[in-house]
């Protein structure tokens, strides 16, 4: 992201414009609030898939980044523009737009270990390139809402080093992050500081009317007075297709019995819809094939639309309980001060902190830890618990949202 006078240039560490919700929510809060602090900004965002569908929904303008436009494209390359014969006007618009900015802001987790980082290639390297791009042009640059978790490379944390220390401020989202980058050898010169997740700092959605009218777009009617929403994220870089079907399997089994025992509706809904590489990055893949292993499936239903975030977000004020394994789903969920039940798929490290922060540390389980009757018997006793949990969660939300607002504040200040 890029700062002058109000004009912005964004750009993400592998997010941002991939129909990623989670992403989406901290560039929409990165956005709104610049304009907060700097009525006018202009801001661009350097992405992998420019649209106009983007511009529009954001109020910005797109311009095409160095990815490859699918993983298939960039087998045995280098970035897109850095391989003999590739065009280069994109790297000619990148340079343009940063020449005239005054700040640089790299977003997201820049430290992601999905996928292996080498020369020219993966997200730890994508973050360095820009890094480096700023010091060339002379501008300082700001890591924006970086989740760190457990570095495993020596290359990452030669990375993570190098592009920290360098940078004019490092906003993280909680305390294990700061952690893990010391733990890294990384040295805090004062640039690193903790802030919250910044998809606290979403406005919610004060009304049902929208979320009810997707509904009956999509033909889903309700059969009972209590609604549960279920945010399902399949782990496509580690499942293969065995344990795809067994987590399927122990979903459904879930959805049947809190349907019996609650006597409630089940209503499957994506974060992310994004297809190009794997189809299982797309939620409503692995949400069909949970559906189709349901009993009641006259109770359990599904959206199917290609749902933008701001439609997303309309879905939440109708649930009554909320049960995900995707960390940004559940954020929203606690935003709209709806009850929430975090599924860790062996992952707890991307849920406990911020659960300890919301005090909310007993709603938690792990799909690989605990059997789905413990799981089954821990869900229906927090959702006989609602209304305690709720009360928690407006006590506070509050104090993250006014954390992850600051941090803008703070990004404003080096301008």
């Amino acid at each position: 992201m890029i700062f002058k006078k109000g004009e912005v240039v964004i750009t993400g560490a592998s997010t941002y414009g991939v129909k990623n919700h989670g992403d989406d929510a901290m560039l929409k809060v990165f956005c709104d609030q610049t304009r907060r602090i700097i009525p006018n900004s202009k801001i661009t965002l350097v992405t992998r898939h420019p649209s106009k569908v983007l511009d529009q929904e954001f109020n910005i303008k797109s311009i095409k980044n160095i990815d490859h436009n699918s993983k298939t494209e960039s087998n045995n390359r280098f970035f897109y523009g850095f391989n003999r014969g590739d065009q280069d006007k994109h790297l000619q618009a990148i340079k343009s737009e940063m020449e005239k900015s005054d700040l640089v802001v790299i977003g997201g987790n820049a430290f992601m270990e999905v996928s292996k980082s080498e020369f020219l290639r993966g997200v730890t390297t994508y973050s360095a390139l820009f890094a480096i791009w700023a010091k060339l042009l002379g501008k300082p640059y700001v890591l924006y809402g970086a989740a760190v978790y457990p570095i495993k490379s020596d290359y990452t944390k030669k990375i993570a080093k190098f592009i920290c220390e360098n940078a004019a401020l490092v906003t993280l989202r909680e305390k294990d992050s700061l952690t893990e980058l010391l733990k890294s050898g990384v040295k805090n010169y004062g640039n690193l500081k903790v802030f919250a997740d910044p998809a606290w700092g979403l406005e919610p959605v004060l009304t049902k009317k929208r979320g009810q009218e997707i509904l009956k777009k999509e033909g889903i009617k309700l059969k009972t007075k209590i609604l549960i929403g279920i945010v399902f994220r399949h782990m496509y870089w580690l499942w293969n297709q065995k344990e795809t079907g067994k987590y399927a399997k122990l979903i459904a089994r879930l959805c049947d019995n809190l349907i019996l025992k609650l006597n409630c509706d089940i209503l499957l809904f994506p974060n992310c819809t994004y297809d190009i590489d794997n189809p299982y990055e797309d939620d409503r893949v692995i949400g069909m094939l949970i559906t189709s292993k349901v009993k009641r499936q006259d109770k359990v239903h599904q959206i199917r639309g290609d749902l933008s975030l701001n439609n997303t977000l309309s879905i939440y004020p109708l649930l009554d309980f909320l049960i995900s394994n995707r960390r940004h789903s559940l954020i929203f969920g606690a935003i709209h001060n709806v009850p929430i039940f975090a599924l860790s798929t062996g992952h707890p490290w991307h849920f406990k902190p911020w659960i300890k922060e919301l005090n909310l540390e007993n709603q938690l389980a792990s799909l690989t830890d605990d059997t789905i009757s413990e799981i089954e018997t821990r869900i229906i006793e927090s959702f006989n618990r609602s209304d305690k949990i709720k009360k928690t969660i407006s006590k506070t939300v509050p104090r993250l949202r006014e954390k992850a607002l600051r941090a803008i504040d703070e990004i404003s200040k080096i301008i």
